[in-house]
């Protein structure tokens, strides 16, 4: 058997007050409580999960799912549901002990280790299970061939995920008032500061790369936002190195766009007014005739500049002529 363990954090939204860290005798409860909601209780007992809590369910309640009480003691079991979060949260271990000679599972692995040998995937160790198990199964399916390490826990975090006052990522701990625990898994965060050094990276490598092209630092401006013809070149660098470090990912999908040049064209004209867009809107239109739209977004705008069409030709001919005679003023 090989383990692989993934801990997930269940952690109270406000930490307890300096009031109430001092009077902790009076105030015991000094975290937060997971109780049963029906919402969660509703999505844990729907048929999404029945196969899963018939597998794992009955080392937690010791009974049978043939037992003819096993719907009701279930449900009770969620209906019932309360854990206390002491101050800095818990720890929820969610991971799988990996078995190849699982008796209890073994007809769900003998026909996942023939859907591996048809893809030419071999299947002979508990390592191999696991890999393959971790790398191709959806985790809500995992259970079929893997025991969690800790089946309360692994089923609480479940529980977690259907339940209206558990943030599950961290920009949602605010979308409502009702919520007041959070997920953390602290894998995806250092995946994430990961990923966030290496775009980082790659924004400046770009950055460095761009500034010797002053036209390329004024297109990508102005496809920011940016009114880029009022600016020189050492604020124009600024603007663009502030840009790239702020925000690295939205700097190298316009750095890296094949359409650039159109783009910057289009809000070129945006921002001389030969075309505007609709109040509130994405919409671009003849600044002349609202009636002609040239895209709904901006990529629609740039199939429009780009297209054969002879009417569409004709119309952007204008735009430039137009545009041509403002800069000349």
């Amino acid at each position: 058997m090989v383990s692989n363990s993934h801990i997930i954090e269940l952690i109270s939204k406000i930490n307890p007050d300096v009031f109430r860290l001092l009077n902790k005798d009076i105030f015991t409860d000094l975290g937060g409580r997971l109780g049963s909601v029906q919402g969660a209780v509703k999505n844990i007992l729907s048929p999404q999960y029945e196969q899963m809590l018939k597998t794992l369910m009955p080392t937690v309640l010791t009974m049978s799912p043939n037992d003819p009480n096993w719907y009701k003691k279930v449900a009770n079991y969620w209906n019932s549901f309360g854990l206390k979060i002491p101050i800095g949260g818990i720890h929820l271990e969610i991971g799988f002990n990996f078995n190849i000679n699982d008796t209890s599972r073994k007809e769900a692995i003998s026909e996942l280790i023939d859907i591996a040998s048809k893809n030419k995937i071999s299947i002979k160790t508990d390592d191999e299970l696991k890999d393959y198990v971790l790398k191709n199964i959806n985790e809500f399916e995992k259970f079929k061939y893997a025991t969690p390490i800790n089946v309360e826990q692994y089923l609480t975090w479940i529980f977690c995920l259907g339940h209206r006052e558990v943030a599950k990522q961290a920009e949602h701990i605010n979308k409502s008032t009702k919520i007041h625990l959070l997920l953390i898994d602290p894998k995806d965060i250092e995946d994430t500061r990961r990923s966030q050094h290496t775009l980082s990276v790659e924004a400046t490598r770009k950055y460095l790369e761009i500034i010797a092209d002053r036209s390329k630092v004024i297109d990508i401006l102005y496809v920011k936002g940016e009114n880029a013809s009022k600016l020189d070149d050492l604020d124009a660098d600024a603007k663009l190195k502030m840009f790239a470090d702020n925000n690295p990912k939205e700097f190298l999908t316009i750095a890296n766009s094949s359409t650039l040049i159109t783009k910057a064209r289009i809000e070129r004209y945006c921002v001389k007014g030969i075309l505007r867009r609709l109040p509130n809107t994405s919409i671009i239109v003849d600044a002349n005739d609202s009636g002609v739209v040239v895209g709904n977004t901006l990529d629609e705008a740039v199939a429009y500049f780009s297209s054969e069409a002879a009417d569409r030709v004709a119309k952007v001919k204008e735009f430039k002529t137009r545009y041509s005679q403002l800069i000349k003023n």
